[in-house]
């Protein structure tokens, strides 16, 4: 019995009870919905309600005394429970579900195999995931990475979760910092030519891209033998609208070819020059939303957010503003998603890095003033990353030259590793990334044991638990997708209190995997995948120490038993790790 129906029965039967000692006289109470919750600390049981508490007042009574008379009255069926309900404390109920219950997982998880962990309570609900969004001014750097990331990762959870998800890459290819780039560009290819620049002369304020990809951006610029004369003739600093082009489309498909590495792919990469934003300013403009003011135009954010001042979006020099184009693009995503079909039951989220903080009030009154809640936006800020070489931080900075790329770090450390790691904390929580730990394996060369891999390298404690249990059925001589050795596996013979916490942890995967979707929180994934894992190698110890205790047990109905729940591990693992976006390797 999946774990949400289990909670379900037990507010059922509580409801029951409730309804009961009413009826009795012996509540004189209103009718409530009882609470019924996981305990944080596992000695209090598999679930727990503070209902005798919550009942109290109106009853007159003490909670102990509205608990006991509840339990009383509660009648569960057989064998949901493993002793009867608990009553402690102040007035909290406790129940243990019988060992059956939590069994009855393995042979769910063996039937669905790569769907368990999928349900459909996103309903085909509507979301657009929009992340990553660089400036296509250079390569993506480490900090993008945890961005994508976290992206792509709770879009796999939302798909998984009955979510129908569109995934976006906004291109900011019409701002100043493509200017700047294109001009760099330019004076670049004039140096390629032979023709020398004083580069202090021509950016006087270093606002220029000094990275080496520049050069090599500008060496590679197809241009016609008949226009070199005319490009010559354009001076540095200034630039060609061909550069900028040629510029934008090289960045964005070096972009494109990391992220593909990185195992991110987007539905739609949507360009800022696609925005028409006079057609939204007319439109704010006729309903009093905007006005003019010292030459230039206003959005009246305090219209919707009184404690927000308002905020311009033309300068009076005639340029559009970030924030005018952030009307503009989320004017055109809530568009693009009524005539998918569902008009305004869409939901957006966007991830943006920690220092976008401030445009979240802004754009949630632009959404207001173009007809949708503004509860239907959520966005995730995701904090930079701290990366560490040889215990020294690392600075990054692409106006300096003086970055390390994603594409330089996944291939040190790995996709894997990266992946993970991002998704190990909260997105709004600071993360130091070393990469000398993560290069770290257990072995003889390695003062790292197998003890500090959970602490120190996380993917490959959970990566090590899935080729541990392959490897347990090639010593068998069978592989996991040999169902018939093991699918009439007789599950009451897993009698070890390590392996019914399993069963437990098992059971509870798909409720982890809807609640990440729905709280939009992918690292909760991990944090399972980590204690999974944990309960997993310390089940396979046992057998070090006991040789009854081992999995390929000399009795048949044990070790196919026990067979079936290794293969339940590997199979939650693998599905896992998918929705991470991370590998589950057979061999380590």
């Amino acid at each position: 019995m999946p774990i949400d129906d289990i909670r379900n029965k037990l507010q059922e039967i509580l409801s029951q009870a409730i309804e009961s000692a009413r009826k009795a006289g012996e509540l004189d109470i209103q009718p409530s919905a009882p609470q019924v919750d996981v305990p944080k600390d596992a000695s209090f049981g598999d679930f727990s309600t503070n209902v005798a508490m919550a009942l109290a007042k109106s009853a007159r009574r003490s909670p102990r005394d509205v608990a006991g008379i509840i339990l009383k009255h509660f009648s569960p069926p057989d064998k949901l429970l493993a002793s009867p309900p608990e009553l402690v404390g102040a007035g909290f109920i406790n129940f243990r579900i019988s060992p059956d219950t939590w069994r009855r997982a393995i042979g769910r998880i063996i039937g669905m195999g790569r769907k368990y962990g999928s349900s459909d309570v996103g309903g085909g609900e509507k979301v657009m995931v929009e992340f990553v969004s660089a400036n296509p001014t250079g390569p993506l750097h480490v900090g993008h990475a945890r961005g994508a990331a976290v992206g792509d990762s709770l879009a796999r959870i939302l798909k998984a979760s009955g979510w129908k998800v569109i995934k976006e890459f906004y291109l900011n290819d019409a701002g100043a910092q493509v200017d700047i780039l294109a001009k760099t560009v330019h004076a670049r290819w004039l140096e390629k030519q032979g023709i020398q620049v004083d580069w202090d002369k021509v950016f006087p304020d270093g606002n220029y891209y000094p990275g080496d990809y520049v050069r090599e951006i500008a060496k590679d610029m197809p241009i016609r033998m008949g226009d070199i004369e005319t490009f010559k003739k354009i001076k540095a600093g200034d630039f060609d609208d061909s550069e900028r082009y040629w510029a934008v489309s090289e960045i964005r498909e070096g972009i494109s070819k990391d992220l593909l590495a990185f195992r991110v792919e987007f539905d739609f990469w949507f360009f800022e020059s696609e925005l028409y934003k006079n057609k939204i300013a007319d439109k704010l403009k006729g309903q009093g939303d905007i006005y003019e003011k010292d030459g230039a135009k206003w959005f009246r954010v305090s219209n919707y957010q009184p404690d927000e001042e308002d905020r311009v979006i033309r300068k009076s020099s005639g340029e559009w503003t970030y924030f005018a184009s952030d009307i503009a693009y989320h004017a055109n995503k809530i568009e693009r998603l009524q005539k998918w079909g569902q008009g305004t039951d869409i939901r957006l989220i966007n991830i943006w890095g920690a220092d976008h903080h401030g445009y979240i009030p802004r754009v949630k009154a632009s959404l207001q003033a173009l007809g949708l809640p503004p509860d239907k936006l959520q966005v995730l800020l995701v904090q930079m990353v701290n990366l560490v070489r040889a215990g020294e931080p690392v600075r990054m900075g692409k106006r300096t030259g003086e970055f390390v790329t994603l594409r330089e770090v996944m291939e040190e450390v790995g996709t894997d590793a990266m992946r993970f790691t991002f998704l190990t904390r909260s997105s709004d929580s600071q993360l130091n990334f070393d990469i000398d730990t993560l290069k770290a394996k257990p072995g003889e060369d390695s003062e790292l044991k197998m003890s500090q891999l959970r602490e120190k390298n996380p993917v490959y404690y959970v990566q090590y638990a899935h080729a541990r249990a392959n490897a347990i059925f090639r010593k068998a001589a069978l592989r996991i997708e040999d169902i018939e050795s093991y699918n009439d596996a007789d599950c009451s013979k897993l009698t070890l209190a390590e392996e019914i916490d399993l069963a437990r942890k098992l059971e509870s995967f798909p409720r982890e995997v809807a609640t990440a979707a729905a709280a939009a929180e992918p690292h909760r994934i991990s944090h399972y995948l980590i204690e999974l894992a944990g309960d997993f190698h310390r089940y396979y110890y046992l057998g070090d120490r006991n040789p009854s205790y081992r999995v390929l047990s000399e009795e048949e109905t044990i070790r196919k038993a026990r067979l079936a729940m290794v293969a339940a591990v590997a199979t939650v693992i693998h599905n896992g790790l998918d929705l991470l976006g991370v590998e589950a390797p057979e061999r380590m």
